[in-house]
């Protein structure tokens, strides 16, 4: 099998992780270009570490005619058959490539559950949706808004899949000594609206009211005053009686460190598909408190499920948080039953096995 996979930028976000795993899993057996259509790209060498080529096109979309033709060069000389799109906008470049070669096959991903769309985004989603092949959904939240939206019937739904040996380690992370004895809260993702960040600080101050020893923890982005909505959540946490313990440590590259170090691992999303901080908090063994959005409580073991609140439910997951800051055995015993259910169905390895299992059948009937 000859593929592309295709990707806006090469940032350190949830969907270009994934993409990471799976360029991994599959240069193992079949030949995997991963192309770039901008030059964000702080992954790339974690890539070509593990012998991944990589093309980086470095250009804005306003070069839309260079990228199109640069697209169409490499899938021709490597004689390339499928194209499998990650996100928007390499979603819409991928569709435009089956006008110019019309035997490739174009699979085009949906990562979230409810994106919002105005009428000009929907007609150009459902003339596009007439030469896509196949739509890989990461989960069935995102199936159900493909159909809901597109009435799009060409859905498989395959979960992210987490490296399970980086939480196997059992190093400490640096933060180890500076949070001492304190309970600590953590929640991963970047600062941007979906994320609810509001929540979050909301949420932080009324634990911290209630419980002397807790700390939290927000990893992803250190705030910036020069993004709106970050400088938002900058001036609101300057307010807070508690701003001292509640942290923002931005990008980190040991987050199973931290995650074996948590205690509850919270997430205030408003919109999600398959969340890789679920799963990676899963495997790190934590007890995890989110809004039931996206697959959340479909990822979550069946001990977990009492700690699934409602989005923006302040009161409720203030409540669920201090149930299990009180409780030691509880947090070990679902914090054991998530790794369980990780273990089984949320690993890389199945990932990228039923990825090649969908893209071979794509290749040799229509699905």
């Amino acid at each position: 099998m000859n593929i592309v996979l295709l990707c806006g930028s090469l940032s350190y976000a949830g969907a270009q992780r994934q993409l990471f795993e799976l360029a991994k899993g599959l240069n193992e057996k079949h030949q995997v270009i991963v192309c770039s259509i901008s030059s964000n790209v702080p992954l790339l060498q974690d890539f070509k570490s593990n012998n991944v080529r990589v093309e980086v096109f470095g250009l804005r979309k306003r070069n839309f005619v260079k990228i199109i033709r640069g697209l169409n060069k490499l899938l021709i000389s490597n004689k390339i058959q499928v194209v499998y799109s990650f996100l928007e906008t390499a979603n819409t470049y991928s569709r435009i490539m089956k006008f110019l070669i019309p035997g490739i096959k174009i699979v085009a991903s949906e990562r979230s559950s409810d994106n919002k769309i105005n009428f000009r985004a929907k007609l150009l989603e459902k003339s596009l949706s007439k030469v896509t092949d196949l739509y890989i959904a990461n989960s069935y939240a995102g199936k159900k808004a493909l159909r809901k939206n597109y009435n799009i019937k060409k859905v498989k739904v395959i979960h992210n899949g987490i490296d399970k040996d980086r939480f196997l380690s059992g190093k400490k992370s640096s933060l180890n000594s500076q949070l001492g004895r304190n309970i600590i809260i953590s929640q991963i993702g970047r600062i941007k609206p979906d994320k609810n960040y509001e929540m979050f600080l909301k949420v932080a101050e009324k634990v911290c009211e209630l419980h002397k020893d807790v700390v939290f923890l927000a990893i992803g982005d250190q705030p910036n005053s020069k993004d709106a909505y970050q400088k938002i959540i900058l001036k609101e946490k300057s307010k807070l009686k508690n701003k001292d313990r509640i942290l923002f440590i931005g990008k980190r590259s040991d987050i199973p460190e931290i995650l074996s170090e948590t205690d509850v691992s919270i997430l205030t999303s408003h919109r999600e598909g398959c969340s890789n901080t679920v799963l990676e908090s899963m495997f790190a063994k934590c007890p995890i408190v989110v809004t039931d959005v996206g697959d959340n409580k479909i990822m979550l073991s069946e001990a977990n499920q009492d700690f699934i609140v409602k989005p923006d439910d302040v009161a409720d997951m203030v409540k669920k948080i201090s149930i299990l800051i009180d409780d030691l055995d509880l947090r070990k015993r679902i914090g054991n039953e998530n790794y369980k259910k990780a273990q089984k169905e949320f690993t890389k390895e199945m990932m990228v096995e039923n990825t090649e299992s969908v893209i071979s059948t794509l290749l040799e009937t229509d699905i």
